[in-house]
């Protein structure tokens, strides 16, 4: 595989529709199936790096699109090719990927990509995502979460520190910013990011004009066969998670108790816990998610055209993101590996000969 160095400037120029076509299939690649690559980096919150990358490409959209509600096009595209290939995606991926592109509309509706802009954009992109992990823990435990969380600081403050044992620290407010916190640093970064990005981009782009980059196609760093049962075994495990912190919550409540009804206060706890869980899991969460999507793919017609030729860029891109992974693993790691792969990921995804057809103007 090839990047062609002909030609650079038709496809890289400002207010390009093939360009937004192949930034909105990048971003359908992130959503619909890159969270294992992302993972491969070994970065710290990776839903937030995942989420990150989306308001990166959101934010090249933004640079590329002849007006900011193609933006929304581009949401509703990924959303549809969301429900196509990852029909198992729970509401709240749904949610975020919506909140993602409608905030994008809105902020680059009123001003272009910048760090006026961008900035902010990515920073509320990630409190939303933070909060409604949060809202999700608060839906699931309740007040007993905080209590039991509250509870065992207590013990540990008293025990370990005992001269802040006065201090009246709750140990659930302070993980919870510690959690938003993290976001909030992380949709800063994200910003900069996202502002700074673009111009890598370019210069990488006028790089490959000069020295085009020949891989390797049997370098590979992934197995395609592991992927869905990886998933199916991902899902299993998520929901025995929520089980046997449920035990531990229950527990810690009984064993914080002296009260003759500990025991059945602490079983009534679990069972309300448990059944609250599988109640979302198995019937509020998915007959929401399915619902959205019977929308979507209702709204698939009409825009079709758009959606097949996303659907036939995506193998090719997947291909290129995991090769260009498989290349800079060799010199780069970490945050600098993620950076250096994002730009040269969205510099070939530009410059490679993917699409056969062309795209006509949005309306």
């Amino acid at each position: 595989m090839t990047s062609p160095a002909a030609n650079l400037d038709p496809l890289t120029s400002m207010r390009n529709p093939q360009a937004v076509l192949r930034l909105t299939a990048l971003w359908a690649v992130v959503e619909s199936g890159l969270g294992g690559l992302l993972h491969a980096f070994k970065l710290p919150l990776t839903g937030l790096v995942i989420g990150g990358t989306a308001v990166i490409l959101i934010t090249l959209i933004a640079h590329f699109a002849k007006k900011p509600r193609e933006i929304l096009r581009a949401t509703i595209i990924v959303l549809i090719i969301k429900a196509l290939v990852s029909p198992h995606s729970p509401v709240g991926a749904y949610i975020a990927v919506s909140f993602q592109g409608v905030l994008g509309w809105l902020v680059y509706a009123i001003a272009r990509p910048g760090y006026v802009s961008s900035i902010p954009y990515a920073l509320l992109a990630m409190v939303e995502s933070a909060i409604q992990k949060l809202l999700m823990l608060v839906l699931f435990f309740g007040k007993p979460l905080w209590t039991a969380v509250d509870s065992w600081g207590a013990w540990v403050i008293e025990k370990y520190f005992p001269s802040y044992a006065d201090e009246g620290l709750s140990l659930s407010w302070t993980l919870v910013g510690g959690y938003v916190g993290a976001y909030i640093l992380g949709g800063i970064l994200i910003g900069v990011l996202a502002v700074q990005v673009p111009k890598a981009m370019f210069a990488h782009l006028r790089e490959l004009a000069d020295k085009p980059i020949v891989f390797d196609k049997e370098t590979t760093y992934v197995k395609e066969d592991a992927q869905l049962p990886a998933k199916k075994k991902k899902k299993q495990r998520k929901f025995f998670w929520w089980i046997g912190v449920a035990v531990i919550l229950g527990a810690t409540i009984y064993f914080g108790n002296t009260a003759d009804d500990a025991i059945i206060s602490a079983l009534l706890y679990f069972v309300r816990t448990l059944a609250i869980v599988a109640i979302w899991y198995f019937l509020v969460g998915p007959l929401l998610a399915k619902l959205f999507r019977k929308w979507l793919l209702g709204k698939s017609s009409q825009y079709a055209s758009d959606v097949e030729e996303v659907m036939e860029l995506l193998p090719e891109l997947k291909s290129t993101a995991k090769l260009e992974y498989a290349r800079l693993l060799k010199t780069h790691s970490g945050f600098a590996l993620y950076k250096q792969w994002l730009i040269g990921v969205l510099a070939l995804s530009l410059t490679l000969q993917l699409s056969p057809k062309p795209v006509s103007d949005v309306e």
